[in-house]
């Protein structure tokens, strides 16, 4: 290639990549000259990700990074100190103009890519002017939270791929292509779907045979940036390959609250670990309203709405800067461009990059949806998109100075019609999806209460979901899940609200009340709610300890009031007028399963029924007349759950004679054995009072229903009482 010709084509990407610059650099100086708490700029509000990856870049320069595992993806933070290194500062201006400078330099990049792709120059400089003030993107490669360099990383990859498959010898463009793939791997960890689909790709537009040496490059090289962190988190005892956060960040996005964005939410708050078993609880639980919120979810990907996190679009970069607010272009305008761009690449014989560009974007569409919709995450599918849409634009342009644009749309009509279809269909799908759940009638395994609140708002029934926690026990950093069931008998204008209060004796020990309405999305109050349909809310509580009240019997008590005055509570009446109790919901206990034993436990067990086995007794050999003795027992509940109230009794007796006993459910009477989970071990303790009289006596266990009295049958025992010894009172 001649200097000339060199210079012919490199000029007009220095243009772009100028201009991409000189644009930045307007958003720098209003974000800068904005207050630092709004414009998130300097210092950076606390709690964010900015603030804690540039914490991790201090720590790396301090010699303390990295930690023994990782818990944010690394590769941003070992990048940022080669930034620091190559420029000698850390100051958050020089890092900045960095990282604009190269972002700069990726939309001159995406220009030569796309020229070099499609074989039109125009698609090329299009492609590039749009990525050079698409605002989105120019506002994050401001910052730091990753958009900017996971958009870098996603142009040289789709760039690599198809250099890849053109020079089909050489092996530096597959090298740079795994390179990519790893680096976005322990970055930006939505780049791994496209990643692959790039290998797919190669793999079957070459065929192995040809293709092998290039996927065996592309995975080696990929592994050289994974091996070293997956090998980091093994040896610091991990469990997981790059960083912890994925399940979690899915149970966010997907729960049975939420709305698909990183919002806060009931679900999220109550659930701590096993994220992937409680969603598939949550999706099981409400499938049809699963179905809807990832609609929602398609809906708000492709729309032109850009959601925010602890970095806003909106808040910190078009609230402050008159260079992002009145640019018109946004991401609905990308999408229609790449939509007609990929048909466009198609009818031209250009199938192979159009089906590059369609499947990398659909792969980090598919990514992106396992967990929510920001603007963060969904900003760098636009490097498969952007090709597409500029050569929409090119072919456009000449279609327009051709004079054949009316007969063009004329002869696509019904795909224009299509496309209007769908850009209605996005904007139904962020407007009324989800949709409120609601029932005809109560379920049959639900427990019926049809109790009435201010002559207006039915509890029409509820029921304990045992497949998150069993209604009888409540483990610490578990879900406890409790669906209700309301329904208006009348038009209001009050926002009701309730409250589930667990209390052990008249301490309340969790606590949660909310409007009606506000548990699940979409968040609509009673009085928005129509006369007739079940609305229903499934709540979430959780005790996020490992001490305080365990093994003690308690109650789920359920409040109504009106607006959010706690104080003017209502009473239930029945639908005949009469008043009636608050309902308890259930009557569980705190306990950490499996339990435990400190009395020492015998290698017989003995059964007293099918309920309850002991295990082991503790009983003094001597007692002194008319001073107490502890008498304790080491206990296993049965295999079935208990739903009897069963008292332990330890009885004393003199000759075949009954003297005395004492009797309660274990922890004297604090925990009754309704509340046991199957298996569960616990000790019980009596205060026995010895006669005065001195003598030998005999000490007999037995376990009987408080509600008839009858004991549990014991084997080989008289009048099921089963001796555990003799004792001297002397």
């Amino acid at each position: 290639m001649t200097t000339r010709r060199l210079a012919r084509t490199l000029w007009p990407l220095l243009v772009i990549i100028l201009l991409a610059l000189g644009y930045r650099l307007l958003i720098m100086a209003d974000r800068a000259a904005a207050p630092p708490d709004v414009a998130a700029w300097d210092p950076m509000p606390g709690g964010t990700d900015q603030k804690t990856y540039l914490e991790h870049l201090q720590a790396l320069q301090a010699g303390d990074y990295p930690p023994t595992r990782f818990r944010y993806q690394p590769g941003f933070v070992y990048f940022l100190g080669l930034v620091s290194a190559l420029t000698g500062s850390s100051d958050l201006l020089s890092l900045r103009l960095f990282l604009v400078s190269l972002a700069s330099i990726n939309c001159g990049l995406m220009a030569g890519i796309t020229w070099l792709a499609t074989g039109r120059r125009g698609a090329g400089l299009a492609a590039g002017l749009l990525l050079a003030f698409y605002p989105v993107s120019a506002f994050y490669d401001t910052d730091f939270v990753i958009t900017s360099q996971a958009l870098v990383l996603a142009t040289l990859m789709t760039g690599a791929t198809w250099l890849a498959w053109r020079r089909r010898r050489q092996l530096l463009w597959p090298a740079l292509t795994g390179l990519t793939f790893g680096a976005g791997a322990v970055t930006r960890f939505e780049l791994i779907a496209p990643g692959v689909v790039s290998a797919g790709w190669l793999l079957w537009f070459k065929g192995l045979r040809r293709a092998w040496r290039q996927i065996v490059t592309l995975t080696l090289t990929a592994l050289l940036l994974i091996a070293p962190v997956a090998l980091h988190n093994r040896r610091g005892g991990a469990s997981y390959l790059i960083t912890p956060a994925g399940p979690q960040e899915m149970y966010r996005g997907n729960n049975r609250d939420t709305d698909g964005l990183r919002s806060p939410s009931n679900a999220s708050a109550t659930t701590h670990d096993g994220y992937l078993h409680w969603l598939l609880q949550d999706i099981a639980l409400e499938p049809g309203r699963f179905a809807e919120l990832m609609l929602r979810k398609l809906a708000f990907f492709l729309s032109s709405q850009e959601a925010g996190n602890n970095l806003n679009f909106s808040l910190s970069g078009q609230a402050v800067s008159p260079w992002l607010a009145r640019n018109s272009l946004n991401f609905t305008l990308l999408l229609v461009l790449t939509l007609a761009g990929l048909v466009m690449l198609w009818r031209a014989g250009q199938r192979p990059l159009a089906l590059l560009l369609a499947c990398g974007a659909l792969a980090y569409l598919l990514m992106v949806l396992l967990l929510w919709v920001e603007s963060r995450l969904k900003t760098p599918v636009i490097a498969w998109m952007l090709p597409a849409a500029g050569f929409a634009i090119d072919r456009g342009l000449v279609t327009l100075r051709q004079g054949s644009l009316p007969a063009a749309l004329l002869r696509n009509r019904r795909a224009l019609v299509a496309l209007v279809a769908l850009l209605l269909l996005i904007e139904a799908g962020v407007r009324e999806l989800p949709r409120d759940v609601t029932l005809a009638e109560l379920p049959a395994d639900a427990t019926p209460a049809n109790l009435i609140y201010d002559e207006t708002l039915e509890l029409v029934g509820w029921q304990v979901r045992e497949q998150y926690s069993s209604r009888h026990s409540i483990r610490p950093f578990h879900p406890w899940v409790v669906s209700l069931y309301w329904r208006l008998l009348h038009k209001t204008g009050i926002d009701y609200s309730f409250s589930l209060k667990y209390f052990i004796d008249d301490q309340a020990v969790i606590a949660y009340d909310r409007p009606l309405g506000y548990v699940v999305y979409p968040r609509d109050f009673s009085s928005k709610w129509q006369v007739g349909p079940v609305y229903v809310e499934h709540v979430g509580l959780s005790y996020k300890r490992y001490d305080g009240p365990l093994e003690r019997t308690g109650r789920i008590v359920l409040v109504v009031y009106p607006q959010r005055d706690f104080e003017a509570g209502f009473d239930p009446f029945s639908a005949a007028g009469e008043k009636q109790s608050r309902p308890v919901l259930a009557q569980p206990a705190i306990l950490l399963p499996p339990g435990r034993n400190e009395v020492p436990v015998a290698g017989e067990e003995i059964a007293f029924g099918e309920a309850l086995y002991l295990l082991g007794v503790d009983l003094p050999a001597r007692a002194a007349p008319g001073k107490r003795v502890a008498v304790r027992s080491a206990w296993r509940s049965g295999a079935q759950q208990i739903d009897a109230p069963y008292a332990i009794g330890v009885f004393l007796y003199r000759d075949g004679e009954f003297i005395s006993n004492v009797d309660s459910p274990p922890a004297h009477g604090a925990l009754q054995t309704f509340s046991l989970l199957p298996g569960y071990r616990f000790d019980d303790e009596k205060w026995l009072d010895p006669p005065h009289q001195p003598g030998q006596y005999d000490v007999y266990l037995a376990v009987y229903d408080q509600r008839d009295l009858v004991r549990l049958p014991v084997a080989g025992a008289v009048d099921n009482l089963h001796f555990i010894g003799s004792m001297e009172v002397a």
